[in-house]
């Protein structure tokens, strides 16, 4: 059984006249030692211009087949300066679904990343040599070299290098694919996603405070050269 934050549970029951609302019983306080005892943790500072992306999966029910959940895979590219971002949802995920995933959201997106973390997946790694080695399949490399920027691979085993879009994927499973939705066409699902982010953009970050669409821009203003215009790379994921 997949988790559903409180908040999404809301949602789906207040049709159903559900007359509670969504906010959560306050947990005990846990004891806290004297500020300035120790350094929990240190908190990662994240630069302009940087994404993360990773692979997660989300059920889905289709118009006229309503007896069986269909597994999609979730494509999502998160940008940790401004806590943004984007999902695309494919049928598998080989080379040409994740490029085609790719060079859709940097075109929502409006610019292609400096840089990129991510996993040593089978459609961008051919062979993982030692230390940060990799040999890269040819349609990627070709990709990346197409759009500019620079690809940063985790250390085997080490997916929590890029823990931002790890931590995204957990949350969009909660927040937005739970229970799974009920769709008349494949396009809906990335709509959806486009809504959610549009209504997450309104939210204030976590820590610098301000509305991620000021951020988002800021990111963009920030970094000049880093952020590139999106070019064109002629690719389509099959169905």
């Amino acid at each position: 059984m997949r988790r559903t934050s409180y908040d999404r549970a809301s949602i789906v029951v207040r049709p159903q006249s559900y007359s509670g609302n969504s906010k959560k019983k306050a947990p005990t306080p846990a004891p806290t030692e004297p500020c300035g005892t120790k350094e929990p943790y240190a908190r990662l500072e994240h630069a302009p211009g940087a994404a993360q992306v990773d692979f997660g999966d989300t059920l889905t029910v289709l118009a006229g087949d309503e007896t069986h959940e269909r597994v999609v895979h979730k494509l999502v590219m998160s940008i940790p300066y401004s806590n943004d971002s984007l999902t695309r949802h494919l049928p598998t995920e080989n080379a040409e679904c994740f490029l085609a995933g790719l060079k859709s959201m940097f075109e929502e997106l409006g610019a292609v990343p400096r840089e990129i973390w991510l996993d040593n997946l089978p459609a961008a790694v051919h062979r993982v040599l030692e230390g940060e080695d990799r040999v890269l399949t040819a349609f990627f490399t070709e990709f990346r070299n197409h759009y500019g920027f620079r690809a940063v691979f985790c250390n085997r085993g080490k997916g929590n290098e890029k823990g931002h879009v790890e931590n995204k994927v957990g949350t969009l499973r909660r927040n937005c694919d739970s229970p799974p939705r009920r769709i008349a066409e494949w396009s809906e699902l990335d709509e959806n996603a486009a809504l959610d982010r549009a209504r997450r953009q309104k939210e204030l970050h976590y820590c610098k405070h301000k509305p991620i669409s000021e951020l988002v821009a800021e990111d963009k203003a920030k970094v000049n050269g880093t952020f590139t215009t999106c070019g064109r790379f002629p690719l389509a994921p099959s169905s």
